[in-house]
């Protein structure tokens, strides 16, 4: 295999230890909160400046799904009898799923969720390396008088 040349070789310059990205100013202080949440909650460096718009479309999402929730369930409590025959309760749940959904899709795309971060190969070998028998479950009577 022949040798690149030096000219080839890319520099990735070393960011400092605690490189989190702060909240854009534009952020509301529930939309600031989340941020700080979501992103103290992965190590350093897991967001990059590439990923930041995705990130702001999270958050966006999580603050209208929480918004539809607090309306779905004040129209419960205040129609209990009657909540399966509104239309406007049904679009709004409607509303709710799709919000799930793409806060789903965001988040797993951003590698938040533990699914997102392992690899098929490394599940099969935590899945084959797992005692089948738990100790609290082995049939063994030591116990016994």
């Amino acid at each position: 295999m022949p040798r690149q040349p030096r000219t080839e070789f890319t520099v990735v310059p070393q960011l400092p230890a605690n490189s989190r990205p702060e909240p854009p100013p534009n952020l509301t202080e529930r939309e600031r909160e989340l941020w700080s949440d979501i992103v103290g909650s992965m190590p350093p460096h897991h967001f990059g400046a590439q990923v930041t718009p995705l990130l702001r479309q999270l958050i966006v999402h999580i603050v209208n799904a929480e918004f539809l929730g607090a309306a779905v369930r004040q129209i419960w409590a205040t129609t209990a009898p009657v909540h399966f025959t509104e239309r406007f309760h049904t679009e709004l749940q409607g509303q709710l799923v799709v919000e799930s959904k793409i806060i789903a899709e965001l988040s797993h795309k951003l590698r938040l969720t533990p699914a997102a971060r392992t690899t098929l190969r490394a599940a099969d070998f935590a899945r084959r390396n797992t005692p089948q028998v738990r100790p609290w479950e082995d049939d063994d009577d030591d116990g016994a008088a």
